[in-house]
C-alpha cells in the first residue's frame, strides 16, 4: 500500500512540471500577443499623425514666404542648388573620373532647375568658365561627348544667356571635331570595329543633337553654314550608315530653320542640273557644280534631302 501511494505521488510530482511548463508557455503567448497588439496600435497612431503633419505641412507657394516677403523655394530646389554649387568646384579637376561624374550630375541638375530661372542662371554663369575648357581636350572623346551633352542642356535651359558665349568659345571647336574625324570614319564599313570606338559615338552624338543646339540658341545663317560645312562630309556613301542617317536628319532639322542655306549647300556638293533656269531675262546664268566622279559619293543622300525639300516647298 505504501508502495502504491509513493508511486502515485511520484506520478503527480512528474506531472506538475508539465502543467507548469504548459501554463508558462500560454502566459508567454498571451503576453506576446498583447505586446504585438500594443505595438500595432502605436504604429497606426504614428502613421495617422505623420499623415496629418504631412498634409498640414505641405508646400504651398501662396502661403510660404521668407522674411523679405518672397516665396520660399521648394526643398528639392534648394537641395539641387546646393549640390550643383559644390559640384562646380570639381569641374577643373585633373581626375578624369571626377570630371565625367560632375558633368553627368550637372546635366541632370540643370534640368531640375529649368523652371527656376533665378536659381538656374547664376549656376550657369559659374559653370561656364571651367566648363568651356573641356572642349579643348579634343583627344578625350568621351569627355568631349559628355561636355557636349551638358552644352545641349545649357542651351535648352538657358538659351540666349549662353548664345554669344557658345558662338565665341564652343561652336568652332565642335565643328573642327566633326571635320577632322570625318577622315577617320571614311570607308569604315559595318564589319569594322570602328563603330565601338568613343570617336564614333562622339560623331553620332554631335550629328544627332547639333540641330537642337542650333534651334535652342537661335543661330543665324552664318553659324548654320558653319555647321552644314562641318557635317557635309557625312553625306558621303563611304561613311558608316548610322552617321549618314544622323547627318541626313541634321539637314532635315536645319532646313526647318533656314531652307535656303541647306539647299545651296547641297547644290554645291552635288547637283542634278548643271545650271539654274533663269527666272527672268537679263539675269546672268548661274553655273552649278559640275557632276564629277569625286562628288558621286554624295548623290544618294543629297537627292534624298532635295526630294524632301521639294515636298516641303
Amino acid at each position: 500500500m505504501c508502495h502504491e501511494i509513493n508511486g502515485k505521488e511520484t506520478e503527480k510530482l512528474e506531472f506538475v512540471p508539465k502543467i507548469m511548463k504548459t501554463s508558462q508557455t500560454t502566459v508567454d503567448e498571451i503576453i506576446n500577443y498583447h505586446s504585438c497588439k500594443r505595438q500595432s496600435e502605436n504604429f497606426k497612431n504614428n502613421v495617422e499623425v505623420d499623415v496629418e503633419d504631412t498634409d498640414s505641412g505641405a508646400y504651398n507657394e501662396s502661403d510660404e514666404k521668407n522674411c523679405d516677403g518672397e516665396k520660399k523655394l521648394p526643398l528639392f530646389v534648394e537641395m539641387t542648388v546646393s549640390v550643383l554649387k559644390r559640384c562646380i568646384h570639381f569641374l577643373p579637376s585633373k581626375n578624369r573620373e571626377q570630371k565625367l561624374l560632375v558633368l553627368a550630375i550637372l546635366q541632370e541638375g540643370l534640368l531640375i532647375l529649368e523652371a527656376w530661372e533665378n536659381e538656374l542662371l547664376p549656376i550657369v554663369h559659374a559653370i561656364w568658365s571651367p566648363f568651356v575648357n573641356r572642349f579643348a581636350e579634343t583627344t578625350d572623346h568621351l569627355l568631349v561627348n559628355r561636355s557636349f551633352g551638358l552644352l545641349c542642356v545649357l542651351a535648352q535651359t538657358a538659351k540666349d544667356f549662353i548664345r554669344s558665349r557658345t558662338l565665341k568659345h564652343v561652336l568652332l571647336p565642335l565643328c573642327q571635331v566633326l571635320t577632322k574625324s570625318s577622315i577617320e570614319s571614311k570607308k569604315k564599313d559595318r564589319v569594322s570595329s570602328y563603330r565601338f570606338t568613343q570617336l564614333f559615338k562622339l560623331q553620332k552624338e554631335l550629328l544627332s543633337n547639333m540641330g537642337d543646339l542650333v534651334v535652342h540658341l537661335n543661330l543665324q545663317e552664318r553659324e548654320i553654314e558653319q555647321v552644314l560645312t562641318a557635317a557635309a562630309p557625312y553625306l558621303s556613301s563611304l561613311q558608316p550608315l548610322p552617321l549618314q542617317e544622323s547627318c541626313v536628319n541634321l539637314f532635315y532639322k536645319l532646313s526647318g530653320v533656314n531652307q535656303g542655306a541647306v539647299w545651296l549647300k547641297l547644290l554645291c556638293m552635288w547637283s542634278p542640273i548643271q545650271q539654274l533656269n533663269l527666272p527672268a531675262d537679263g539675269l546672268q546664268t548661274v553655273k552649278v557644280t559640275e557632276r564629277n566622279v569625286d562628288h558621286q559619293e554624295f548623290k544618294k543622300n543629297v537627292e534624298e534631302i532635295l526630294h524632301f525639300l521639294d515636298i516641303r516647298s
